[in-house]
Parts: structure tokens; sequence; C-alpha cells
């Protein structure tokens, strides 16, 4: 109910200052177009689709709308449906404009389709100035942290560069190399020597400090059972087992902990990078 409010309103506008006869089309390409881009600058992407998917069917060879279309579906964001619409347009046009090869490279890299836009930006035929291609490439080695050829690439393209984003692409491959990673093997280690202290190590301290109170007095419970009853308490030995459980357990939690922190740095990274490919470049 909502989009015939707004498809009427914006049709009683348009009609009100710019028909010139009762027969005029509201629904032609001009039209259509225009309430398209409408829709577009306001940010109603969903919209919009409908509208681009009606002028590009009517009229192919507006590329325009082409790269229009796919950037709102990424807007959404529904990246897998950009992705296909695209696939699909490389394999049906014999030209792919350089306007639609940029955006369709764009969400190439925040799909993390790298061999894709490898062989898309390898293509004899591309229509991008080595700028662009550069600039895709070096998003690429960024996003797969191959931070090297990041710097190297950065260092041949300097003269290309603006100041502002040559700094900024540095400042993001040192950010990318100063992650801080945790390794999950010592965090193992260290809660088989000293229960606890590698979940404290992996930034975990309330789990930590939680294992350490656990294994500690259960261990100290079989101790003392153990002492007054000897070995064939029951007791003592349900509360070794407890112990031990809890022992064996905070080892592997260890573990996976630093795996998960390094995930999650690793993540929180990539978030910022692919917010930034989306938003600016």
């Amino acid at each position: 109910m909502i989009r015939f409010i707004k498809y009427f309103l914006f049709f009683l506008l348009l009609s009100s200052g710019q028909l010139r006869g009762q027969n005029e089309n509201l629904f032609d390409y001009s039209h259509s177009l225009r309430f398209a881009d409408y829709l577009f600058r306001t940010q109603q992407y969903e919209m919009a689709i409908a509208e681009y998917e009606r002028i590009v069917f009517m009229k192919p060879d507006d590329y325009a709308s082409r790269a229009k279309l796919l950037k709102s579906y990424r807007s959404l964001p529904d990246l897998q449906s950009a992705y296909l619409k695209g696939h699909a347009w490389l394999q049906e046009l014999d030209t792919f404009p350089p306007e639609l090869e940029l955006e369709y490279g764009r969400i190439l890299l925040l799909k993390k389709q790298f061999p894709d836009l490898n062989e898309f930006i390898a293509r004899p035929n591309i229509g991008l100035d080595s700028n662009e291609i550069e600039m895709l490439r070096l998003n690429s080695f960024i996003l797969q942290r191959q931070f090297d050829k990041a710097e190297m690439l950065l260092k041949d393209d300097l003269h290309r560069i603006p100041v502002s984003e040559l700094q900024f692409f540095t400042r993001e491959i040192e950010t990318g190399r100063s992650l801080k990673r945790k390794s999950p093997l010592l965090a193992a280690g260290m809660s088989a020597v000293l229960p606890g202290s590698g979940r404290i190590y992996t930034g975990d301290w309330k789990d930590g400090l939680i294992s350490i109170m656990i294994i500690g007095s259960t261990g100290f419970g079989a101790y003392r059972a153990f002492v007054k009853e000897g070995s064939g308490s029951a007791l003592a030995w349900i509360y070794s087992g407890l112990s031990f459980g809890f022992y064996l357990g905070n080892i592997y939690g260890s573990y996976q902990s630093a795996r998960l922190k390094n995930i999650k740095n690793i993540q929180r990274f990539e978030k910022e990078v692919l917010h930034r490919i989306s938003s600016h470049f």
C-alpha cells in the first residue's frame, strides 16, 4: 500500500508539471528512468531495483542504469543477486562498459571472489583504466591479507595515488599486519601447566579465573577425600574425575578461545575494509 502511494504521488507531481497531453505514457522509458533515478537518489533501493530492471529490459544499451541496478542490489545489501546479475551480463554482452566493469569489480571484492576478480581484470578487452585496475588489485591483496604484495603495488603506484589515499592504504596495511594474534598451542600449553592461564592469555579473564576456581576446588576436594578416606573413597574418585574433566576441557577451551579471538580480529579488520570499499571506492 505504501509503495502504491509513493508511485501515485510521484506520477501525480510529474503529470502536473510536465505532461503535455492526455495520451502521454507515464511508463515510457524517459519517465521510468526519472522515477528510478529519484528512487535511487533517495535510497529506496528495493523499489529502484524494480524500475531499473524494467528500464534495462526496455533499453538494454542503457549501461548507466545497469550499473545503478547493480549498485542498488549492493546497497540493500543483496550481494548474491548483484553478483549473479553481473556475471550473467558478462557472458551476455559483447561490450562491458567501464562504469559497469568498476561496479562489478567492486561486487567481486565485497563477495571476496578473488579468482573471479583476477580473471575479470585480466581480460584483454577490459575498459578500466590502469589506476582503477590497480585499486581493485590493491584492495584484493589487503582483503586476502597479502600485505607484502599490497605494499609493493602501493610503492609502484606512488605517482598515481593521491596523498590522502596513499596514507589511508599505508595505515590499513600497517593495521592488518599488527593484528594481535594469539597462539592456540601456547594457550593450550599454558592451561596444561596452570589451569585457566591460557584463557587469561587470550583475554578471557573471567573464564580463566572461573576455571582456576573450579579446577582448584574440585582438585582440593579430591585431595582431602583421599587423605581422609584413602584410595577406596568413592567421593575422592568422583572429585578426581570432575577435576580431570574440567582440566581437559579448559585446555581445549583455551585452544579454541585463542583461535576464535584471531578469527574475530580478522573479521573486524575485513569488515572495516569492506565498509570502506562499499562506501568510498
